[in-house]
C-alpha cells in the first residue's frame, strides 16, 4: 500500500536508511514477499545499511590504518569493524527478506514443492519426460 511505501518514523532522521526503504519496498512488494509482518526486519535492514555506508565513508576518509589515540601507534581503522558488523547484519536480513539469489531460489522451490505436499518427490515428476520401462 502507499502507506507502507513511506519510510516509517524510525527512519526519519536517517537519509540513507530512508533511501534504502524507498528502494527496497517497491521491489519486495512487486515480488509479493513483503507484508506488515516483515516491517521490523526491513527497518533493521535499512538502519544497518546506513551504518555500513557511513562507516565505509569514514574508513575511506581516514584510511585503512590510523594512529591509536594516546600512544599514536598504527592500528586498523575501527570503522572497518563497524562496517563489517553492519554488512554481516545486512547479509542475514537480505536472506530473511528474500533479497539474495539463493534466498529467492528457496522461496521458489518451496512454492513448487507445495504442488503435492504428500509426495516428497513430486517436484521431480514431469509429464513430458518419457518413462523408461524396466524388466
Amino acid at each position: 500500500t502507499a502507506a507502507f511505501d513511506r519510510p516509517p518514523r524510525e527512519l526519519n532522521t536517517d537519509a540513507i536508511a530512508r533511501a534504502e526503504w524507498k528502494r527496497s519496498v517497491p521491489m519486495l512488494r512487486d515480488r509479493k514477499v513483503i507484508t506488515e509482518g516483515e516491517r521490523g526486519a526491513l527497518i533493521a535492514l535499512c538502519q544497518q545499511w546506513s551504518i555500513y555506508q557511513q562507516a565505509v565513508a569514514k574508513w575511506r576518509e581516514l584510511g585503512m590504518i590510523v594512529k591509536a589515540p594516546g600512544n599514536g601507534f598504527p592500528m586498523v581503522n575501527p570503522y572497518l569493524k563497524i562496517a563489517n558488523t553492519a554488512l554481516l547484519a545486512c547479509t542475514k536480513l537480505w536472506v530473511e527478506l528474500g533479497l539474495t539469489p539463493s534466498a529467492r531460489s528457496r522461496i521458489q522451490s518451496v512454492a513448487f514443492a507445495g504442488k503435492d505436499a504428500g509426495d516428497p518427490f513430486a517436484e521431480f515428476d514431469t509429464d513430458d519426460v518419457p518413462h523408461v520401462a524396466t524388466h
